[in-house]
């Protein structure tokens, strides 16, 4: 019964230590389980903080590199716009220059105008408008009479209605004129003018129409008129001196003909004023 008893204990104790045993293998297995864990958390939070430190770097880097990229753009505008700055001094000296050439000219040119000269390549054919004072005949084409009524007529309605009477190459005229036309001149391999020629375009005219009988026509015309000149035309409005009909007024109104003297002698003009008439690019050009 005893021997039983003992075994009885002895297993129990066995069983016990072996419990205990077991017991203390699992806490030790968890106590290095927990440091496992702890040394992975920590390897991990170590980890972590690289990365940070890293991804901070990395923007770092990032943003200085961003910023030598804007410099160097900087400086590459900034030499570009100083290159430019250049360039554009450069055009502006050249353009000062010219344009002192240009003053020049025109001083030279305004100081001709002023003086009526002008200087002529040999050889060389120029044109100008030109106002110029001419002479020249005239030749009446045809003349209105203005007529008036008398007391004879009063009875005729054919010629109470009759306001004047046309008459056709009855006088010959002359005059002075004021023109505005072109202006032409021809120079031989020496400068010198050879030729010299005037168009008129238009004007105005100051003159006499006359004509005397012979024979039995005792009639005379001698009236001054005063005509607007276009072209080679004159318009025109007189007044007569000589006799006149009963029924005619003295005034008239003529168209002519004129036959300007330049054209047959080359000479009988006188130029007041020229200018080239090519356009010259100025804002403030002399004009005649």
């Amino acid at each position: 019964m005893k021997k039983k008893l003992l075994l009885i204990v002895f297993i129990s104790l066995s069983i016990n230590c072996y419990s205990q045993e077991k017991d203390a293998e699992t806490k030790r297995k968890e106590a290095e389980a927990n440091v496992k864990e702890a040394e992975y958390l920590e390897k991990t939070a170590q980890l972590n903080l690289d990365a940070e430190r890293i991804k901070k770097k990395s923007e770092e880097n990032k943003k200085e590199a961003e910023s030598l990229a804007n410099e160097r753009l900087l400086k590459t505008e900034e030499n570009k716009t100083a290159e430019e700055k250049e360039k554009l001094k450069t055009e502006i000296a050249k353009y000062k220059t010219e344009r002192a050439k240009f003053e020049v000219e025109k001083a030279k040119y305004k100081t001709n105008l002023v003086n009526n000269v002008d200087t002529l390549n040999p050889n060389e054919s120029k044109k100008y408008f030109a106002r110029v004072i001419t002479t020249n005949f005239s030749v009446p084409l045809a003349r209105f009479n203005f007529t008036k009524t008398i007391p004879e007529d009063i009875s005729k309605p054919e010629v109470k209605s009759k306001k004047g009477e046309i008459t056709l190459f009855t006088s010959i005229g002359a005059g002075i004129s004021y023109n505005y036309g072109v202006y032409r001149a021809t120079t031989n391999g020496n400068s010198e003018i050879v030729n010299e020629e005037f168009t008129n375009i238009i004007g105005a005219q100051i003159g006499f129409l006359f004509s005397a009988g012979t024979g039995e026509d005792t009639k005379n015309v001698f009236a001054p008129v005063l005509n607007i000149v276009l072209l080679d035309f004159q318009v025109g409005l007189g007044y007569e001196l000589g006799n006149v009909n009963i029924n005619q007024k003295r005034t008239f109104v003529t168209l002519s003909y004129a036959i300007p003297l330049y054209k047959l002698t080359k000479t009988g003009f006188y130029i007041l004023k020229k200018r080239p008439a090519l356009p010259i690019e100025t804002n403030d050009f002399i004009k005649v």
